[in-house]
């Protein structure tokens, strides 16, 4: 492809790619007082103290006080404490979080290959499985409902907490309770965990010999998937090249820096400030 046009094509979206690269701010924080955040002596006693009285309340007239939970409910004011700050960029996270999301950063797991989704209608979780995934080679179809996970019940849990339990070491079974709404039918399947490698790049070749490559996220396996395309596009002729950003939410700003080293001239492609 002519390097003229890739200069005038990449360095006018370059910028582009860069702004969609987020930051995400994780203050994994276990104790209010720990977080670095200096709170003058009464605020400090004025919040101990109105925590507290919740918890005197509590256990005074919640009905179901075997289900309790402190530590739960201390993560959650925790997650109110950030909250407060106003800003999109900043939030706090649990440890089992912050560990789902620096996996899926990395654009690889184990697991059964699923996308999980909340069904409104329903108020249950829905599977859809990756093509050649462990979970569709298990007979999971797009749409079936999860009920339980290794005999527990799955309306428990929230995305994270359901998404760690049917994740697991590499060669290891998932019991799946499902309902499928087209045949009415409950069924129970066994998914083997397999390595799952997330596609975070899709492309084709259009008209005219115009190649076209679609990136939905930037993770770590994001470069090589690019690079993998952008040749397989030149091996068919390409002339032209779409990048299409639409949609895409960011991610690691170092892959955003080695798919642009892989198309714009030697130099200065980003500088941190």
């Amino acid at each position: 492809m002519d390097n003229k046009f890739l200069k005038g094509l990449f360095t006018g979206i370059v910028t582009s790619i860069l702004m969609v690269s987020i930051y995400l701010l994780a203050l994994n924080i276990t104790e209010l007082n720990s977080s670095g955040i200096a709170l003058e002596g009464d605020k400090e006693s004025g919040l101990t103290e109105k925590i507290e009285t919740l918890q005197r309340n509590v256990d005074k007239y919640y009905y179901e006080d075997e289900h309790i939970d402190v530590d739960k409910m201390l993560e959650y004011a925790y997650k109110g404490y950030i909250e407060g700050l106003g800003d999109p960029y900043s939030t706090y996270m649990t440890s089992e979080e912050l560990e789902l999301l620096q996996e899926d950063y990395e654009g690889k797991y184990s697991g059964i290959g699923a996308y999980i989704e909340y069904d409104t209608e329903t108020s249950t979780f829905m599977l859809i499985p990756m093509i050649g995934s462990p979970a569709e080679e298990a007979g999971i179809l797009p749409g079936d409902l999860i009920l339980q996970v290794n005999g527990e019940e799955a309306y428990q849990f929230n995305s994270n907490e359901l998404v760690s339990r049917i994740k697991g070491e590499e060669g290891t079974e998932v019991e799946l309770k499902i309902y499928r709404e087209e045949t009415s039918e409950y069924l129970d399947i066994t998914v083997v965990r397999d390595t799952i490698l997330t596609p975070t790049v899709n492309h084709e070749m259009l008209e005219d010999n115009i190649g076209y490559i679609q990136i939905t996220q930037f993770k770590e396996t994001t470069h090589s998937q690019f690079v993998e395309a952008l040749e397989e596009l030149e091996e068919q002729g390409q002339e032209g090249l779409i990048i299409d950003l639409r949609n895409n939410p960011g991610g690691l700003m170092t892959s955003v820096v080695s798919i642009a080293d892989e198309l714009l001239p030697k130099g200065l492609i980003v500088l941190k400030g």
